[in-house]
């Protein structure tokens, strides 16, 4: 937590059984400055946590490692997620495997159409409830895999609400129609204002 900047970030790697890492980013905490920041991604970009985001994969995945990466975080943390992944070194990127988005909110047009971002389309892996509220905000170009929850509208936001079948998400085929309303206007009020 850094109040001067306004940022909030954690970050950790988890060695897995298969031999490759899994860097997992913290989403938004229960703290004014994690919410504050949130709040900042209206109007600024990049925020202070996906800088340091850059920054934390690229000082803590060393260039002698051959362990494959998977990244991924929920709701801010996916975003920061996707973010490292893009910008980060070469050969880091290199090592990348898949860039989960659990429920995430996407970026602005002008950093999705980049080169960068496009390259990673194809790793990235946008998971999102079926009333999704906060992972449909912004511009996303990735496909969605949509999972089913025992809660509505903004309660679906809290994963432990997903549906499990076994040892996988039990998803759905599409988007609740009440979410791409919201989403829809919440679209339209942002492009409305600076």
């Amino acid at each position: 937590i850094n109040e001067d900047t306004h940022s909030q970030f954690a970050a950790m790697h988890i060695h897995l059984p298969d031999g490759t890492t899994y860097i997992c980013f913290r989403g938004t905490d229960d703290t004014l400055t994690g919410w504050r920041e949130d709040f900042n991604m209206l109007y600024q970009f990049p925020i202070e946590a996906q800088r340091s985001a850059v920054e934390y994969l690229n000082n803590t995945v060393s260039q002698y490692s051959y362990r494959k990466l998977r990244l991924g975080g929920h709701s801010k943390g996916g975003n920061l997620a996707i973010y490292a992944g893009v910008l980060c070194r070469p050969n880091i990127k290199r090592k990348i495997i898949h860039i989960f988005n659990n429920d995430g909110p996407g970026f602005w047009d002008n950093f999705v159409n980049t080169k960068e971002y496009q390259e990673m389309i194809p790793k990235i892996i946008s998971i999102a409830p079926q009333g999704s509220i906060f992972g449909m905000l912004f511009e996303h170009k990735e496909e969605f895999r949509i999972v089913k929850s025992k809660q509505v509208s903004l309660l679906q936001h809290d994963a432990i609400n997903w549906g499990v079948m076994g040892n996988h998400l039990d998803y759905a085929d599409k988007f609740h129609d009440d979410g791409k309303v919201l989403h829809d206007a919440l679209d339209q009020w942002m492009e409305r204002h600076d």
